[in-house]
């Protein structure tokens, strides 16, 4: 009995471990893949985490605070190798848009201090920086919230909620994000100072100021971005091996020949690797040669702007981050709970009633980001992830990232590109030398990273950074910062996708159209939700009205005539009023049209058209006669029918109701066993068939055709007993 116990919780400690499965099986070539990819990454992840840490507002350090903890706490959670954690373009603008609009970021005149905070007696210099230390606090609580809430949907399995962010509504968030951010580094290339407001102003005010540009800002920061795209361009091709493998060099069998056919391959191999190295760390050799440029210009009158001065060493542990915030005029106070006439005090409530829904927002698009770049590497790769262990492994990464004064933190698409490492899956090739080189493309595919350990060597590289470069993160030129970001972003901007949306459904093409341009004049966070509420309104569009298929069979041996009735899809309390009043309308109400003129008719005084889809139709007037629907009974046919609500079921009873106190009936036919519960506890005086013919043998053979004329007059119909 305890063996079986122990099963169950063993493998649920493996699920929520994985790095267990592999590090039973780790061994020193996993670990050599695993150093190389690790510090490869790395050479990406921090010139990119200082770059976005600009978008989100905040001081660059904290793009490296973002860059380490979350990789740790992957390596033990997370089940996809190719992932790495970190800040991203898209995430740090939503950070912006949550942590800097503030009730105190609306203050324009220091005197509006008092009509938040009554205690407040503090100069304009110190508000300036208590307002930056409040940003990086909300960032910190952001992540802290979000995390808890991306953990807690893993292990209750809410994972469904992702659902309903549509591709088009994804597409054109990412889309209008992208421009924004690219958009938003303009000022930053020309060197000119604008204040940070809503986009469409920032933008207005950056060309309108455009006359005070920086001319060496603007050609640092040009010439860094095209250096980057260049160097992007050939790294993604396939030009330096086609210049130095495509011939197979002299095969001689002489023995000099021979040895000197060896050490041109295995230089010819050290150029490629050293250049693809310098390619892959273009961010990195960019930064640092901008920054040796910037240095030397600004020796001489010829000025750069240069990123501000950063806090060097490790971020503090702060566990748990506190929700509250109190400044005391000089610098954050922990401890004291006495508030003098120079604090200004928030409360935990008006922190949360400021960032609002940017929790659940973070939440969700952090976890499609990650979910979705995950299953598409496993898929490419061939192996298998779990998308439950993946929320809670973000989760935690998230909280535990927020005790080192991290912002929310998601999978990056940049990282992966380099995550597959050149390293030839037979080590030996170096020494070797063989003549036959593979395709870059193949290697990318087949080697690099082995395991979710590689992601241990990028954090280590982040803290080494952190340890022993911020000191020289002062000479980093903002222009080149923002042409890396420029660079970065340029990826995320699909125009041609909207073409696609546009043939395939129309209706998609204006969810993601009203995304882009909400995010724009509204805001990217009301943009995603606008955009989540016009697709949904769309898909529940169709539930709420369902294709009804009308016959009227008049087939019938004995002059009975009924309608059949064949909704195409389940009925649910969207569709129920709809239902119902079309049931009512097409089958129970008298005449559709008044008589033309009053005189006597040759065929009881209308004649019915039934369209050729089933539906009925207008009734097709003719001169001197009167138009009316027949009443008779209904049989509605339940075929694909697979559920009833508890609204349909109360709208059957109302129209069985109806019918009854027309003197038809109403049956249903071609139940199917689940659908037949239901009817059979709640639906008791409604009659069920099997099939459609056995409903159409009962009209037959047990309801005795009516006396009274079928095709009726309004005047005879006038009187509700004989209709």
């Amino acid at each position: 009995m305890l063996s079986k116990l122990k099963k169950p919780l063993k493998s649920r400690l493996k699920r929520f471990f994985p790095f267990v499965r592999w590090a039973k099986k780790y061994s020193k070539l996993d670990l050599v893949y695993d150093v190389i990819a690790g510090l490869t990454v790395g050479m990406t992840v921090i010139p990119q985490s200082l770059a976005y840490a600009t978008i989100a507002g905040l001081p660059i350090q904290y793009g490296l605070y973002s860059s380490f903890m979350g990789l740790f706490m992957y390596s033990i959670f997370g089940t996809s190798k190719d992932v790495t954690y970190g800040p991203t373009a898209v995430m740090s603008l939503l950070v912006y848009q949550y942590t800097h609009l503030t009730r105190y970021d609306k203050i324009d005149n220091i005197s509006q201090i008092t009509s938040i905070n009554s205690t407040t007696n503090i100069s304009v210099t110190d508000f300036k920086e208590m307002r930056n230390m409040l940003h990086m606090h909300y960032a910190i609580i952001l992540t802290f919230v979000s995390g808890i809430m991306q953990a807690v949907m893993g292990f209750v399995h809410l994972g469904f909620l992702i659902s309903f962010i549509s591709h088009p509504v994804l597409n054109g968030f990412t889309n209008a994000a992208a421009i924004i951010i690219a958009i938003g580094q303009i000022k930053n290339i020309l060197g000119i100072k604008v204040a940070k407001s809503h986009f469409l102003l920032e933008t207005i005010h950056t060309f309108r100021d455009i006359g005070k540009t920086n001319p060496w800002d603007c050609a640092l920061g040009i010439c860094s971005l095209i250096l980057l795209l260049i160097m992007k361009k050939l790294n993604r091709s396939q030009w330096l091996e086609r210049k130095l493998f495509s011939a197979n060099g002299n095969n001689s069998s002489n023995d000099s020949n021979r040895y000197a056919n060896k050490l041109w391959q295995i230089l010819k191999i050290l150029i490629h690797k050293s250049v693809w190295l310098l390619l892959t760390g273009r961010n990195a050799a960019v930064i640092a040669l901008s920054a040796i440029v910037a240095y030397w210009l600004n020796q001489t009158d010829r000025k750069v702007n240069l990123t501000p001065s950063v806090q060097g060493g490790l971020p503090p542990w702060t566990f748990p981050p506190r929700f509250n915030f109190r400044y005391d005029g000089t610098s954050l106070n922990a401890s004291s709970n006495n508030i003098s006439s120079n604090t200004i005090f928030v409360s935990a409530k008006e922190v949360f009633q400021d960032i609002s829904f940017g929790f659940l927002t973070i939440s969700l698009i952090g976890i499609l980001e990650s979910l979705a770049i995950a299953k598409s590497f496993a898929r490419k790769h061939k192996y298998t992830i779990d998308p439950t262990q993946e929320f809670v492994a973000l989760g935690i990464s998230n909280v535990m990232s927020s005790f080192v004064s991290s912002y929310p933190i998601t999978a990056s698409f940049s990282r992966l590109n380099y995550a597959r490492i050149v390293f030839t899956n037979r080590v030996s090739t170096l020494f070797e030398c063989k003549t036959v080189w593979p395709s870059i493309t193949a290697i990318n595919s087949q080697t690099g990273v082995r395991t979710q350990a590689g992601g241990i060597f990028t954090g280590l590289l982040v803290l080494l950074a952190l340890r022993y470069l911020t000191s020289y993160f002062r000479f980093i030129p903002k222009a080149s910062l923002a042409a890396m970001i420029i660079s970065a972003v340029l990826n995320l901007i699909e125009y041609k996708i909207f073409v696609k949306i546009w043939k395939v459904k129309k209706m998609d093409f204006v969810v993601a159209i009203t995304t882009l341009i909400a995010c724009f004049f509204v805001g990217v966070e009301f943009g995603i939700i606008l955009g989540i509420v016009l697709a949904m309104a769309f898909l529940v569009y169709p539930i709420s009205k369902p294709h009804l298929y009308i016959e009227l069979d008049e087939n019938d041996a004995n002059g009975l005539k009924y309608y059949i009735i064949k909704p195409n899809q389940s009925l649910f309390y969207p569709s129920g009023e709809y239902f119902t009043e079309t049931l009512i309308s097409e089958c129970l109400l008298e005449p559709l049209l008044e008589q033309e003129e009053d005189e006597p008719s040759e065929t009881n005084g209308f004649i019915s058209e039934i369209k050729a889809n089933g539906t009925i139709g207008s009734s097709i007037p003719t001169k001197n006669k009167k138009l009316s629907k027949i009443l008779a009974d209904v049989i509605i046919d339940c075929s694909h029918i697979q559920d009833f609500d508890f609204t349909i079921i109360q709208e059957l009873k109302e129209l069985n109701k109806e019918f009854k106190a027309m003197n038809k009936q109403l049956v249903l036919c071609n139940i199917n066993e689940i659908l037949g519960a239901n009817i059979m506890d709640n639906l008791k005086d409604i009659k069920t068939f099997k099939s459609l013919n056995d409903a159409k043998l009962y009209f037959s053979e047990i309801i005795a055709p009516s006396s009274m004329p079928l095709l009726v007059v309004r005047k005879e119909c006038d009187n509700a007993n004989l209709c």
